[in-house]
């Protein structure tokens, strides 16, 4: 599960009932380090086991999505022996350099150097507006052609 960032930017802006919610947080939860356990902790990972389907008895909190994404690279490599990645051109993944490297955002990737081996991208597949020059509203055989383009990218 991501909990994308942009979604908890909002617990600013000095709203007095959010801050509130978050200081009497801080008075009643424990703190325990990422290395210990505490019951909040405990009782949140066994909720998100029970909800995800299979056997899926082990939870990883990262600190972010650009760790949650570089642990997911590191583990699906670990797990599969492969190292290629596929996503799309122009998707983000993250600021970390794993992130960076499947994503296909160029405003993050210009001038930094290689990316790590293996990141292979496409182009979004949408007949709307085809990058290749196909017209959205052309007959079903020139439409395949156009979907078979995108394909063999």
């Amino acid at each position: 599960m991501d909990f994308y960032g942009n979604n908890v930017h909002h617990i600013g802006y000095a709203r007095p009932k959010l801050a509130q919610a978050i200081k009497d947080q801080i008075d009643e939860l424990p703190f325990a380090p990422r290395r210990f356990k505490d019951v909040p902790t405990f009782e949140l990972t066994k909720n998100i086991s029970e909800l995800t389907p299979g056997d899926n008895s082990k939870v990883l909190f990262a600190t972010g999505g650009s760790n949650a994404i570089d642990i997911a690279l590191k583990l699906a490599r670990a797990v599969t022996g492969r190292h290629k990645t596929i996503s799309f051109w122009d998707s983000f993944h993250g600021a970390g350099f794993g992130g960076l490297a499947v994503g296909g955002k160029s405003l993050f990737r210009n001038n930094i150097g290689p990316m790590l081996s293996g990141s292979e991208h496409v182009v979004t597949f949408a007949c709307y507006r085809c990058p290749y020059g196909y017209d959205d509203n052309t007959s079903a055989p020139d439409l395949d052609v156009c979907k078979m383009t995108c394909a063999n990218m």
